[in-house]
């Protein structure tokens, strides 16, 4: 499962950041493999020596499939190491050809084991996998050394996961600011129509009060005329007599 995880971590992320995903995906490829030939180491030195039959098959056959794994892993940590820049690839091709050694080393156990002509030896439980002079304190550094690159990485998740939620916080707050710019916007615009309705209104009552003046004032000038006209008359007939 852990191998799976790994793949597609690599396949999502190694083709955008080369330089810093091969090397972390190494160490987190090494991290497993060291662990898993370590298993391997106490299953051939420790236990199987100690069972018959099939139960003595049963821990074989797990065994093989195990450095199967680690044949795999080992691939995969390979794979890694070609897509490192040149510049940095001699420490990673070094520790290549140590788990080579180490990983031929058990291989040959595991076949002595199968075959019945392996002598366990237990002092190897605590002298690491390595066939090439390891030392338990070497492996333990190798593990302790990994296991910070995963911290810093996790670390670093979790930063990149902080500063999302903030950004997602800040995003928030954001959208809320513009839709309460956006519902004053709607209230304005609908006061503005508010307004050009009213506007119109007085239009039409200027209009009509206009229509009144003129109207009055038509009026105005007729009874004029017309009280004139009447005058003229009576002053006409008052003069003829």
């Amino acid at each position: 499962v852990g191998l799976v995880r790994l793949r597609n971590r690599s396949a999502r992320f190694n083709s955008a950041h080369p330089r810093v995903m091969s090397s972390e995906l190494f160490e987190e490829y090494q991290q497993e493999f060291v662990q898993l030939l370590a298993s391997i180491n106490k299953m051939l030195n420790a236990q199987i020596p100690n069972y018959t039959g099939e139960q003595r098959k049963q821990a074989i056959t797990k065994t093989e499939k195990d450095l199967d794994k680690a044949s795999e892993l080992f691939h995969e940590m390979d794979t890694e190491v070609q897509s490192i820049p040149q510049a940095h690839k001699a420490n990673f091709s070094a520790k290549m050809s140590k788990h080579q050694a180490d990983l031929n080393k058990l291989k040959r156990d595991v076949k002595a084991t199968a075959a019945g002509t392996y002598t366990a030896d237990r002092s190897k439980l605590f002298d690491g996998y390595s066939g090439g002079g390891g030392s338990s304190s070497d492996m333990q550094s190798l593990m302790d050394e990994n296991n910070q690159r995963l911290q810093r990485t996790s670390d670093r998740l979790a930063n990149a996961h902080r500063i999302g939620a903030e950004s997602e916080a800040i995003g928030g707050n954001i959208l809320g600011e513009l839709d309460t710019q956006r519902a004053t916007i709607v209230r304005v615009g609908q006061r503005v129509q508010s307004v050009d309705a009213n506007i119109g209104k007085s239009k039409n009552i200027l209009t009509s009060m206009g229509r009144r003046v003129a109207s009055s004032k038509i009026i105005l000038f007729s009874t004029i005329v017309l009280l004139i006209g009447i005058l003229g008359i009576v002053i006409y007939f008052k003069l003829k007599h």
